[in-house]
């Protein structure tokens, strides 16, 4: 039995199949969360009617769906409603189109036995219909100065925080756009909380052509932008350098003229170093020889 209690909050949004999926995943878990919560942003009775049928057929007497539209739109807004329900220590957020492998929690309670932290990341598996290879590798001990301007491998579905250091950071900023979790963990090594991580890859994160926030379009480069707007005090040059470097790419991605293409490969070459050639190579070899 573990000492720690566990909560999960899936922001879901009119995307049932995967959905039905992510909650399976949940409810297959070796340690058992004592709450599960799916947050919509939309009326979903197609989504409320999986989340009962799931927690029938499990026999988890804790499943809960929620839509309450005064709680806002998007997935920051819906973790952060989601999170307002959990009375556990912990809380782990999960999106609705990924997976927890079935030992996900118990490598948790198992880290969080050992480290008094308040917060522990996961390494992932990221795949589609078609391939899949290792995410980046989250390392301990890095700094907010070291996560200011990249997540470098936390994202949406592998943190689980205490409900502690949720509340006293103010959760998910509901403001961003994207980014979130980079905002998210930023802020928490910021405030001067400590993490654990584990090394298995025990979260499985899904590339699909179905609107994530990953996605190349100007809603991602303006989010970045208001990233930047918001904190730009503690932005070094190079960071300012490198979250530059990813607006002009995903404006040149998204671009519709060659003229407008055009301008942002001149921006995002402007933005670019031989140290980022340089650890990008490193990076694709390092991925694609581990996927070998």
């Amino acid at each position: 039995m573990s000492e720690h209690s566990f909560a999960c909050v899936i922001p879901t949004h009119n995307r049932h199949d995967f959905l039905r999926e992510s909650l399976s995943s949940v409810l297959a878990q070796t340690l058992t969360p004592q709450q599960v919560i799916v947050v919509s942003d939309v009326a979903d009775e197609a989504a409320s009617q999986i989340c009962a049928d799931l927690a029938e057929t499990s026999g988890h007497p804790n499943v809960l769906f929620i839509h309450d539209p005064a709680s806002g739109s998007g997935a920051s807004a819906s973790r952060n409603r989601g999170a307002a329900e959990a009375r556990t220590d912990f809380i782990g957020f999960l999106d609705d189109d990924d997976l927890w492998q079935p030992t996900l929690l118990e490598a948790v309670s198992d880290a969080l036995s050992v480290q008094a932290v308040d917060l522990v990341a996961i390494n992932r598996e990221i795949f589609s219909e078609s391939d899949s290879h290792i995410g980046p590798r989250i390392v301990e001990g890095l700094t907010s100065a070291d996560v200011a301007a990249a997540s470098l491998g936390t994202t949406g579905s592998n943190m689980i925080v205490s409900r502690h250091a949720f509340e006293a950071i103010g959760g998910f900023d509901s403001g961003l756009p994207v980014k979130n979790d980079t905002d998210f963990f930023f802020r928490y090594l910021l405030a001067g909380f400590r993490y654990a991580v584990v090394s298995d890859l025990l979260v499985r994160q899904r590339k699909h052509g179905l609107g994530q926030l990953t996605s190349k379009n100007e809603r991602r480069a303006h989010g970045t932008e208001l990233y930047i707007a918001k904190h730009r005090e503690h932005l070094t040059r190079r960071d300012l350098r490198k979250l530059r470097l990813t607006i002009h790419r995903i404006r040149r991605a998204s671009a519709t003229t060659s003229g407008g293409r055009m301008i942002h490969l001149l921006g995002a070459l402007a933005n670019y170093t031989l140290a980022d050639f340089i650890r990008e190579r490193r990076e694709w070899k390092m991925w694609h020889q581990a996927d070998a």
